[in-house]
This record gives structure tokens, C-alpha cells and sequence, in this order.
């Protein structure tokens, strides 16, 4: 059988020797034997460094060595290393120069391993290290006897910088995680300033759309959600659209987005709970217009954009006007009776007093 070498690797290769009188005795030791090769059915041409074969030892009954150097192997295909000397029979010996990377098996990449459309390697943790290529899978029901398919990936990153980096599709559930007896999903960043889970995108940080409900989370026993930030936030988004559901626990509100004009509609606050919580479709509905200026921490700079409601009490439970939202002067201007009112206001990343004691006299 025929040796397989890798392409333009340095080769040691022996051959033994024997007499031209009688083709069986031995060659006699210290000959002279100039080696020349031909490469994939070429001329026989003298090594790249023109050398003669070395005897191996006394008394070693005729062999002898020969080491090819990368340039001699450089060719793939077949290579024959021929060796000639007066008192020998012509020495031939015959291999097969393959790809290094597949020794020409077809079923193999043609690239290093860890390289581009090379085998994938794995770190001291035999996690498979990154993907940083496109990566598609079809994960069926079937495809591995009978059961649904897992992907599971160690380490690493999916991405795709022309589009998108991972596209799953279910004709009922797209992905569905389950416990059975635990956890889900549980993503943790063990660094200080690292996130469980950070999605960013240009126009949807994530996007969710169902025929029915966009995102249903339940728990049979326990909270559908629980987020623990514990150097910052616990749950840091902006949320547009309708949120059904129930809050156990809120520890801290704040930030809340400046809510515009119309957001909250007539039904949805005659069907929850702001029901009779004051006039959240008008600016109030007093005698006397009161316009009040917001400024910034300084004192002295108006501040535009930020969310003002005025209650009839220091607790806020009676709302009568608002929300505004202050302009770029820092002013909002409601209709309220003459008297004592308390008056709020939300930006987020801003602090307020609140409430602010104000007086409305009557003109």
C-alpha cells in the first residue's frame, strides 16, 4: 500500500539495497548513491538540495536513508524517490503527496482546524471556541430519532454583520425553554460591569409578535420574572404597547419615560385602576391657568421633556391635571381652582423634590 505524506513536510525515507549481480545479496555498505525524485509523473530531477544517500551503519545488511526536504514534497500526487548506483539495483520507492490539512479525503475540510471552513478546536475547558461565520441550522422533529433537535452552544458567538445572526422558526413556538426541574434559561455575567442578557439593535432591541400574544411568560409555582441587577437596575428598558399582567413586587419606580399626549386612552383608564384618579385627557379643569417653569439640578436652566401632574394632595392620590410635558422653555400650563395643590414631575436620569407645594391665586 501506498504511504500518504503531507504536502511540503520535510520526510525522512530508508530503502535497502541489493547487489546488481544477483538481486538478492544485500548492497555493500559506504556506496555512493545519488537520489532524485519525480513529482506527479514528471522528469526525474535532483533533489532541491542535491544529496546522496546516507548508509545507516555498518554490518545493517544494505539500507540506506535519504531526507527530503519541503520543497521536494511540494507537489501533490504521485512522488517516486529513486536511487542509482553501479554495484545496486535501482532503488524506487513510491508515495502518495496529499493535502496536509485533509490528506485528500473529500469527507474533510481543506483548511487548518480552527481556520475559516477548518475544523472547529476547543479551549483548555473543551468548549468549543468561538464562531464568528455565519452559522444556519434546520433543527427538526425527527431528525435524531424521533425527538426534536438541540443546538447547544458552549462558547462562543453567533453573528452575521451583513444581516441576521440567528433566524428560529416553529409553526407553533418559535423557541420554547423549559425546566423541569429548575431553571428555563439562566444567563449570568460574572463580570462587574457585564450584563445576563444585553440585546441592542438600531430600530428594536427585541421584537416580539405573535398572532395572539407577543410574549407569555407563566410560572406554575413562582415568578414568571425575576431580574436582579445588583449593581444598578433590575429591569432597564423602554416599553411601548400593552402590558397585561401582575407586579408582585416593585421595590423602586423610576425613570418613567415621558408619557405624550393621547398615550393612555379613555377605555384603558376606565377599565384600570386610574379610574376616577383625576382628568388624564385634559390639563385640568380649574378657573385659573397656572404656568409653572421646570429647571435642571442648577436651578436656573429650563428643562424641556419632562412629565408634570398636579394632585390635590402631598401623597399624589388625587390627580387633577396632567401629564404635560414641559416645553423647551421648561413651562406647563394647567387649569386648576384657587388654592393649594402639589405638583410632580419625572424625567429620566433627572431627581426631583416631589411633591412641590404650590399656591394658585385667583385672578
Amino acid at each position: 500500500m501506498i504511504e500518504r505524506i503531507p504536502q511540503s513536510v520535510a520526510k525522512r525515507v530508508v530503502f535497502k539495497t541489493f547487489l546488481a549481480a544477483d538481486h538478492v545479496t544485500a548492497g555493500g555498505e559506504g556506496l555512493t548513491v545519488p537520489v532524485q525524485v519525480s513529482k506527479n509523473g514528471g522528469d526525474f530531477a535532483n533533489l532541491a538540495t542535491p544529496a546522496n544517500a546516507t548508509h545507516m551503519n555498518p554490518h545493517n545488511c544494505g539500507w540506506y536513508y535519504i531526507d527530503l526536504a519541503a520543497a521536494d514534497t511540494d507537489t501533490l500526487g504521485p512522488l517516486i524517490v529513486r536511487g542509482t548506483e553501479g554495484t545496486i539495483d535501482p532503488v524506487e520507492v513510491v508515495f502518495q503527496v496529499v493535502a496536509a490539512t485533509n490528506a485528500g479525503f473529500s469527507a474533510l475540510p481543506d483548511a487548518a482546524p480552527g481556520a475559516n471552513g477548518g475544523l472547529p478546536t476547543v479551549d483548555a475547558n473543551n468548549h468549543v471556541n468561538g464562531v464568528t461565520d455565519t452559522v444556519t441550522a434546520t433543527l427538526a422533529n425527527g431528525a435524531h430519532g424521533g425527538a426534536a433537535a438541540t443546538l447547544t452552544l458552549l462558547s462562543g458567538v453567533i453573528s452575521n454583520t451583513g444581516g441576521v445572526a440567528l433566524t428560529i422558526n416553529g409553526s407553533t413556538k418559535g423557541m420554547e425553554i423549559s425546566g423541569s426541574g429548575g431553571d428555563g434559561l439562566t444567563v449570568t455575567g460574572a463580570g462587574a460591569n457585564t450584563y445576563g442578557i444585553y440585546v441592542q439593535g438600531a430600530s428594536k432591541g427585541v421584537g416580539m409578535y405573535g398572532a395572539a400574544v407577543g410574549l407569555d411568560i407563566a410560572a406554575s409555582a413562582g415568578n414568571g420574572i425575576t431580574a436582579v441587577g445588583t449593581g444598578g437596575y433590575d429591569i432597564l428598558a423602554d416599553i411601548k404597547g400593552d402590558i397585561t399582567g401582575t407586579l408582585t413586587t416593585v421595590t423602586t419606580l423610576t425613570n418613567l419615560p415621558a408619557i405624550t399626549n393621547n398615550w393612555i386612552t379613555a377605555a384603558g383608564i376606565t377599565a384600570s385602576a386610574l379610574n376616577g384618579k383625576g382628568d388624564w385627557m385634559t390639563l385640568g379643569a380649574g378657573s385659573e391657568s397656572y404656568t409653572h417653569t421646570v429647571y435642571d439640578t442648577d436651578g436656573s436652566t429650563p428643562l424641556a421633556g419632562v412629565s408634570v401632574w398636579v394632585s390635590t394632595d402631598a401623597a399624589g392620590t388625587n390627580v387633577i391635571a396632567g401629564i404635560d410635558v414641559s416645553d423647551a422653555a421648561g413651562q406647563v400650563t394647567f387649569a386648576l381652582n384657587p388654592g393649594t395643590a402639589y405638583l410632580w414631575c419625572q424625567l429620566p436620569g433627572k431627581t426631583f423634590s416631589n411633591p412641590t407645594t404650590i399656591t394658585v391665586t385667583d385672578v
